[in-house]
């Protein structure tokens, strides 16, 4: 009956643990494969719309013009989908090993009563310490989910303001318009004023004129070269 045990309870941990490696790997396989598609999907868009503008009977700035903003929107999710890939396949891992390690030692003979107990405390307290830090985290998961901004963009995050530097999923990496370089923890975000509009901006510009100059005459120039500034 020693001799039974002393090879099985091995036997039985040696197949946990190879199960979980096997079971990591096909999840993380169906990850990369969602996001290689998600990634492929996207590059085909840019292909088809890349193409579309080609062919459109624009000028020559114009249609690099598109073209570019094509790439930057390809570009843009293809980065999202992979930090969000990156995310699940480090967070689906963590969860698959300890639940393999939870049944080895149960395999093994440990109470896991205590054990599990104990570990909840810890966890109460350390998510209690930080708890700012979780904040950030799933703040930076839902700010990627929703495409809320992107490196790149110009945005006002209330304490700070300018050009997107880098989209963590703790930090907002931000860079002012005199230089400085800002990192918001995503947490502190209560709310975000995007100015690059995606796609989308407005300005305001005074023109002045002379005293004896034709107001509906001004009028109607200003509206024609903002009509081929819009067409260009």
């Amino acid at each position: 009956e020693i001799i039974g045990w002393s090879v099985e309870r091995p036997l039985k941990v040696v197949l946990i643990l190879l199960v979980a490696v096997v079971v990591n790997r096909l999840l993380k396989g169906t990850i990369d494969g969602v996001v290689n598609r998600l990634v492929e999907s996207r590059s085909e868009n840019e292909s088809a719309a890349e193409s579309g503008a080609l062919v459109a009977r624009v000028g020559r700035r114009v249609r690099r013009a598109r073209l570019t903003r094509i790439h930057e929107r390809a570009e843009r999710s293809r980065q999202r989908a992979r930090t969000l890939g990156g995310l699940f396949r480090t967070t689906t891992s963590g969860a698959v090993y300890v639940l393999a390690v939870l049944l080895a030692l149960g395999e093994i003979g440990f109470d896991l009563g205590p054990l599990i107990a104990g570990a909840g405390i810890v966890g109460f307290a350390i998510g209690f310490g930080a708890q700012s830090m979780v904040s950030d985290f799933i703040a930076g998961i839902f700010i990627l989910v929703e495409d809320q901004y992107a490196e790149g963009d110009y945005v006002d995050l209330g304490d700070a303001s300018g050009t997107v530097l880098s989209v963590n999923l703790r930090t907002t990496v931000l860079r002012d318009i005199a230089g400085a370089v800002w990192v918001v923890p995503n947490g502190e975000i209560r709310r975000v004023c995007n100015s690059s509009g995606l796609g989308f901006g407005k300005t305001v510009l005074d023109v002045d004129v002379a005293y004896d100059t034709d107001l509906d005459l001004a009028a109607s120039v200003i509206k024609e070269v903002a009509d081929e500034l819009w067409r260009e």
